[in-house]
Protein backbone atom coordinates (compact mmCIF):
# COMPACT_ATOMS: atom_id res chain seq x y z
CA UNK A 1 0.00 0.00 0.00
CA UNK A 2 1.00 3.56 -0.74
CA UNK A 3 0.90 5.99 2.33
CA UNK A 4 0.21 9.77 2.63
CA UNK A 5 3.10 12.41 1.53
CA UNK A 6 4.31 15.21 3.23
CA UNK A 7 4.38 18.09 1.33
CA UNK A 8 8.23 17.89 1.31
CA UNK A 9 7.89 14.86 -0.35
CA UNK A 10 5.52 16.24 -2.81
CA UNK A 11 7.85 18.62 -3.41
CA UNK A 12 10.68 16.37 -4.24
CA UNK A 13 8.06 14.22 -6.72
CA UNK A 14 7.14 18.30 -8.97
CA UNK A 15 11.08 18.56 -8.43
CA UNK A 16 12.04 15.26 -10.12
CA UNK A 17 9.46 15.02 -12.63
CA UNK A 18 8.59 18.29 -13.61
CA UNK A 19 6.02 18.57 -15.87
CA UNK A 20 4.96 15.21 -16.05
CA UNK A 21 3.33 15.60 -13.18
CA UNK A 22 0.51 18.91 -12.00
CA UNK A 23 0.25 19.18 -8.08
CA UNK A 24 -3.49 20.29 -7.19
CA UNK A 25 -4.79 21.81 -4.32
CA UNK A 26 -8.64 22.03 -3.45
CA UNK A 27 -10.03 23.87 0.12
CA UNK A 28 -13.49 23.63 1.32
CA UNK A 29 -13.93 25.79 3.95
CA UNK A 30 -15.71 24.28 7.41
CA UNK A 31 -18.46 26.40 8.66
CA UNK A 32 -17.75 25.59 12.44
CA UNK A 33 -17.31 22.69 14.71
CA UNK A 34 -20.62 23.44 16.13
CA UNK A 35 -22.07 22.51 12.87
CA UNK A 36 -19.46 19.52 12.59
CA UNK A 37 -18.10 20.83 9.74
CA UNK A 38 -14.44 21.79 9.45
CA UNK A 39 -11.76 22.86 7.13
CA UNK A 40 -10.05 20.33 4.97
CA UNK A 41 -7.27 20.75 2.69
CA UNK A 42 -6.26 17.90 0.05
CA UNK A 43 -3.40 17.50 -2.49
CA UNK A 44 -3.94 15.50 -5.23
CA UNK A 45 -0.75 14.56 -7.57
CA UNK A 46 -1.64 14.42 -11.45
CA UNK A 47 0.03 11.75 -13.24
CA UNK A 48 -0.23 13.14 -16.37
CA UNK A 49 1.08 10.62 -18.41
CA UNK A 50 -0.43 7.75 -17.26
CA UNK A 51 -3.54 9.82 -16.97
CA UNK A 52 -3.78 8.99 -12.91
CA UNK A 53 -4.60 10.72 -9.68
CA UNK A 54 -2.86 10.02 -6.54
CA UNK A 55 -4.36 11.56 -3.44
CA UNK A 56 -0.91 12.50 -1.71
CA UNK A 57 -1.62 14.92 1.08
CA UNK A 58 -5.22 15.80 3.09
CA UNK A 59 -5.41 17.52 6.38
CA UNK A 60 -8.55 18.55 8.35
CA UNK A 61 -8.29 21.66 9.89
CA UNK A 62 -9.85 23.00 13.56
CA UNK A 63 -11.53 25.84 13.97
CA UNK A 64 -9.02 28.80 13.73
CA UNK A 65 -8.50 32.63 13.07
CA UNK A 66 -9.77 32.89 9.28
CA UNK A 67 -6.70 34.88 8.41
CA UNK A 68 -3.74 32.71 10.35
CA UNK A 69 -5.39 29.85 8.18
CA UNK A 70 -5.44 31.14 5.01
CA UNK A 71 -1.86 31.97 5.78
CA UNK A 72 -1.57 28.48 6.71
CA UNK A 73 -2.67 27.12 3.20
CA UNK A 74 -0.67 29.56 1.36
CA UNK A 75 2.15 28.32 3.26
CA UNK A 76 1.51 24.44 2.71
CA UNK A 77 0.37 25.40 -1.48
CA UNK A 78 4.77 26.53 -1.54
CA UNK A 79 5.95 24.13 0.01
CA UNK A 80 4.43 21.40 -1.87
CA UNK A 81 5.14 23.53 -5.06
CA UNK A 82 1.51 23.47 -6.03
CA UNK A 83 0.72 24.19 -9.33
CA UNK A 84 -2.83 25.58 -9.10
CA UNK A 85 -5.50 25.50 -6.22
CA UNK A 86 -9.53 26.08 -5.72
CA UNK A 87 -11.37 26.87 -2.64
CA UNK A 88 -14.64 27.41 -1.71
CA UNK A 89 -16.48 30.61 -1.82
CA UNK A 90 -19.47 29.63 0.64
CA UNK A 91 -17.45 29.89 3.65
CA UNK A 92 -14.03 30.92 2.64
CA UNK A 93 -14.66 34.07 0.62
CA UNK A 94 -12.49 36.09 3.03
CA UNK A 95 -9.60 33.37 3.27
CA UNK A 96 -9.52 33.14 -0.27
CA UNK A 97 -9.09 36.97 -1.16
CA UNK A 98 -6.13 36.40 1.62
CA UNK A 99 -4.62 33.80 0.09
CA UNK A 100 -4.90 35.87 -3.55
CA UNK A 101 -3.23 38.95 -2.22
CA UNK A 102 -1.89 38.30 1.42
CA UNK A 103 -2.01 40.43 4.39
CA UNK A 104 -0.90 40.00 8.31
CA UNK A 105 -1.76 37.42 10.15
CA UNK A 106 -3.04 37.62 14.08
CA UNK A 107 0.58 38.17 14.96
CA UNK A 108 0.86 41.28 12.62
CA UNK A 109 3.42 39.06 10.30
CA UNK A 110 3.41 40.23 6.77
CA UNK A 111 2.49 37.00 4.50
CA UNK A 112 2.40 37.13 0.45
CA UNK A 113 -0.36 35.59 -1.48
CA UNK A 114 -0.46 33.12 -3.92
CA UNK A 115 -1.90 35.54 -6.67
CA UNK A 116 -5.38 35.23 -8.99
CA UNK A 117 -3.02 33.05 -11.67
CA UNK A 118 -2.45 30.19 -8.94
CA UNK A 119 -5.59 29.87 -6.39
CA UNK A 120 -9.27 30.85 -7.43
CA UNK A 121 -12.34 30.46 -5.94
CA UNK A 122 -15.42 28.25 -6.84
CA UNK A 123 -18.76 28.36 -6.02
CA UNK A 124 -21.48 25.62 -6.48
CA UNK A 125 -24.54 26.15 -8.42
CA UNK A 126 -27.73 24.26 -8.90
CA UNK A 127 -27.56 24.82 -12.57
CA UNK A 128 -27.48 21.36 -13.96
CA UNK A 129 -27.14 22.49 -17.60
CA UNK A 130 -23.79 25.15 -17.24
CA UNK A 131 -21.02 22.60 -15.63
CA UNK A 132 -18.29 25.27 -15.18
CA UNK A 133 -17.35 28.71 -15.56
CA UNK A 134 -15.05 30.89 -15.18
CA UNK A 135 -14.66 34.44 -13.96
CA UNK A 136 -11.90 37.25 -14.12
CA UNK A 137 -11.16 39.48 -11.05
CA UNK A 138 -13.51 42.88 -12.25
CA UNK A 139 -14.21 46.24 -10.46
CA UNK A 140 -16.82 48.05 -10.76
CA UNK A 141 -18.38 50.79 -8.84
CA UNK A 142 -19.71 48.19 -6.37
CA UNK A 143 -16.31 47.00 -5.55
CA UNK A 144 -14.08 44.23 -6.30
CA UNK A 145 -15.20 40.92 -7.43
CA UNK A 146 -12.45 38.18 -7.44
CA UNK A 147 -11.36 35.80 -10.00
CA UNK A 148 -13.98 32.35 -9.46
CA UNK A 149 -15.13 29.08 -11.05
CA UNK A 150 -18.83 27.93 -10.97
CA UNK A 151 -19.76 24.83 -10.94
CA UNK A 152 -22.83 22.70 -11.01
CA UNK A 153 -23.26 21.09 -7.64
CA UNK A 154 -24.73 17.66 -9.24
CA UNK A 155 -22.98 17.75 -12.25
CA UNK A 156 -19.44 18.08 -9.91
CA UNK A 157 -20.38 15.17 -7.47
CA UNK A 158 -21.84 12.93 -10.49
CA UNK A 159 -18.45 13.18 -12.11
CA UNK A 160 -16.33 12.27 -9.46
CA UNK A 161 -18.37 9.60 -8.48
CA UNK A 162 -17.67 8.23 -11.96
CA UNK A 163 -13.93 8.67 -11.65
CA UNK A 164 -13.98 6.05 -8.38
CA UNK A 165 -15.51 3.79 -10.94
CA UNK A 166 -12.95 4.48 -13.86
CA UNK A 167 -9.95 1.92 -13.98
CA UNK A 168 -7.03 2.77 -16.67
CA UNK A 169 -4.79 -0.32 -18.03
CA UNK A 170 -1.41 -1.24 -17.37
CA UNK A 171 0.72 0.13 -20.32
CA UNK A 172 2.57 -2.88 -20.43
CA UNK A 173 -0.06 -5.07 -20.90
CA UNK A 174 -3.37 -3.21 -21.89
CA UNK A 175 -5.23 -5.60 -23.23
CA UNK A 176 -4.82 -7.58 -20.38
CA UNK A 177 -7.77 -6.46 -17.99
CA UNK A 178 -6.72 -8.41 -14.66
CA UNK A 179 -3.72 -5.45 -14.36
CA UNK A 180 -6.65 -2.70 -14.79
CA UNK A 181 -5.93 -0.23 -11.66
CA UNK A 182 -8.49 2.32 -10.20
CA UNK A 183 -7.66 5.79 -11.75
CA UNK A 184 -7.67 7.66 -8.45
CA UNK A 185 -5.20 6.35 -5.88
CA UNK A 186 -6.14 6.52 -2.13
CA UNK A 187 -3.57 5.92 0.08
CA UNK A 188 -3.75 3.30 2.58
CA UNK A 189 -0.76 2.21 4.44
CA UNK A 190 -2.07 3.83 7.30
CA UNK A 191 -5.57 3.25 7.60
CA UNK A 192 -6.24 6.11 10.18
CA UNK A 193 -5.14 8.54 7.89
CA UNK A 194 -7.67 8.30 5.28
CA UNK A 195 -10.64 6.11 7.46
CA UNK A 196 -12.74 9.44 7.82
CA UNK A 197 -12.25 10.15 3.83
CA UNK A 198 -13.81 6.49 3.13
CA UNK A 199 -16.77 6.83 5.33
CA UNK A 200 -17.56 10.45 4.24
CA UNK A 201 -17.07 9.05 0.42
CA UNK A 202 -19.62 6.34 1.37
CA UNK A 203 -22.00 8.99 3.02
CA UNK A 204 -23.19 10.41 -0.28
CA UNK A 205 -26.55 10.30 -0.79
CA UNK A 206 -28.99 11.84 -3.50
CA UNK A 207 -32.33 13.74 -2.31
CA UNK A 208 -35.22 11.93 -2.11
CA UNK A 209 -37.52 13.53 -5.12
CA UNK A 210 -40.55 11.24 -4.03
CA UNK A 211 -41.03 12.07 -0.43
CA UNK A 212 -44.95 10.13 -0.07
CA UNK A 213 -45.12 7.85 -2.59
CA UNK A 214 -49.07 7.75 -2.22
CA UNK A 215 -49.20 11.32 -2.98
CA UNK A 216 -47.12 11.71 -6.03
CA UNK A 217 -49.02 12.56 -8.73
CA UNK A 218 -47.33 11.88 -12.01
CA UNK A 219 -47.24 14.31 -14.70
CA UNK A 220 -45.69 14.09 -18.21
CA UNK A 221 -45.16 17.29 -18.55
CA UNK A 222 -42.67 17.31 -15.37
CA UNK A 223 -38.71 16.02 -15.96
CA UNK A 224 -37.03 14.53 -13.01
CA UNK A 225 -33.78 15.69 -12.15
CA UNK A 226 -30.78 14.52 -9.95
CA UNK A 227 -29.65 16.17 -7.18
CA UNK A 228 -26.88 15.00 -4.17
CA UNK A 229 -27.32 15.70 -0.99
CA UNK A 230 -24.17 18.38 0.35
CA UNK A 231 -21.32 15.84 0.76
CA UNK A 232 -19.18 15.74 3.15
CA UNK A 233 -15.86 18.43 3.76
CA UNK A 234 -13.51 15.92 2.80
CA UNK A 235 -15.33 14.86 -0.74
CA UNK A 236 -16.02 18.71 -1.70
CA UNK A 237 -11.96 19.26 -1.41
CA UNK A 238 -11.26 16.23 -3.75
CA UNK A 239 -13.89 17.81 -5.91
CA UNK A 240 -11.79 21.13 -5.94
CA UNK A 241 -8.87 19.18 -6.48
CA UNK A 242 -10.54 18.02 -9.63
CA UNK A 243 -12.05 21.11 -10.10
CA UNK A 244 -8.49 22.98 -10.44
CA UNK A 245 -7.26 20.03 -12.85
CA UNK A 246 -10.01 21.38 -15.50
CA UNK A 247 -9.51 25.06 -15.21
CA UNK A 248 -5.79 24.75 -15.67
CA UNK A 249 -3.81 26.70 -18.36
CA UNK A 250 -2.98 23.79 -20.48
CA UNK A 251 -1.09 26.37 -22.69
CA UNK A 252 1.51 27.63 -20.56
CA UNK A 253 2.92 24.16 -19.53
CA UNK A 254 3.83 20.81 -21.84
CA UNK A 255 5.82 18.05 -20.79
CA UNK A 256 9.24 17.18 -20.92
CA UNK A 257 11.37 14.24 -20.95
CA UNK A 258 13.02 14.04 -18.13
CA UNK A 259 16.27 12.03 -16.78
CA UNK A 260 16.90 10.75 -13.73
CA UNK A 261 20.24 9.14 -13.43
CA UNK A 262 23.37 10.88 -13.14
CA UNK A 263 26.50 11.21 -10.86
CA UNK A 264 25.72 13.54 -7.71
CA UNK A 265 22.10 13.42 -8.30
CA UNK A 266 22.24 15.84 -11.75
CA UNK A 267 19.06 15.97 -12.99
CA UNK A 268 18.73 16.69 -16.70
CA UNK A 269 15.36 17.92 -18.31
CA UNK A 270 16.10 16.97 -22.08
CA UNK A 271 14.16 19.58 -24.36
CA UNK A 272 13.90 19.31 -28.18
CA UNK A 273 16.79 21.13 -28.67
CA UNK A 274 20.11 19.38 -28.58
CA UNK A 275 23.23 20.35 -30.11
CA UNK A 276 26.57 18.38 -30.54
CA UNK A 277 29.25 19.35 -28.38
CA UNK A 278 33.14 17.80 -27.60
CA UNK A 279 33.12 15.83 -24.35
CA UNK A 280 35.34 17.43 -21.60
CA UNK A 281 36.79 14.70 -20.49
CA UNK A 282 37.59 12.27 -23.80
CA UNK A 283 36.96 15.09 -26.48
CA UNK A 284 34.92 13.13 -28.50
CA UNK A 285 32.26 15.17 -30.74
CA UNK A 286 29.22 13.27 -30.65
CA UNK A 287 28.60 14.23 -27.43
CA UNK A 288 24.88 15.55 -27.12
CA UNK A 289 24.49 19.33 -25.18
CA UNK A 290 20.47 20.03 -23.73
CA UNK A 291 19.22 23.40 -23.72
CA UNK A 292 18.08 24.50 -20.83
CA UNK A 293 17.24 28.14 -19.72
CA UNK A 294 18.46 29.91 -23.19
CA UNK A 295 22.03 28.01 -22.16
CA UNK A 296 23.71 24.71 -23.78
CA UNK A 297 24.14 23.62 -20.01
CA UNK A 298 24.33 20.07 -19.45
CA UNK A 299 26.20 17.00 -21.94
CA UNK A 300 25.95 13.58 -22.36
CA UNK A 301 29.05 11.56 -24.12
CA UNK A 302 27.81 7.88 -25.47
CA UNK A 303 31.33 7.10 -25.22
CA UNK A 304 33.04 8.10 -21.84
CA UNK A 305 29.22 8.18 -20.38
CA UNK A 306 30.45 11.36 -19.30
CA UNK A 307 27.76 13.53 -17.75
CA UNK A 308 27.35 17.13 -16.36
CA UNK A 309 27.74 20.64 -16.73
CA UNK A 310 29.27 21.48 -19.88
CA UNK A 311 30.54 25.05 -18.62
CA UNK A 312 29.53 26.89 -21.75
CA UNK A 313 27.88 29.74 -22.59
CA UNK A 314 24.95 30.95 -24.94
CA UNK A 315 27.40 30.99 -28.03
CA UNK A 316 29.28 27.92 -27.87
CA UNK A 317 28.17 25.61 -30.44
CA UNK A 318 30.36 23.35 -32.46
Amino acid sequence: YMKLLTVEEIREIKALFGNEVRILMGVDFGSGASAGSLTVISIIIHWRKSKRYQLAYISRRPQENQIDQSRYIADVFRSANCDFGVGDLGYGQIQVKLIQDGGRDSNDNKFNGLGSSHFVGCRSTGDLHKESSEFRETTDEHGTEISRVNISKTAAIQKFIDLLEWQVSHPNFPEDKTFNRPKLMIPYENDYDVDFLIKDLCATTRKDLEQDSDLVVEDPRQQAKKEFNHPADSMMSLIYCFTADENFDEGAYSISRTSRAGPKGIIIVKSVEEIMMRCKLCKNATAKANKNRHCWNYMHCPKCHYLGKTGAGRKHEV
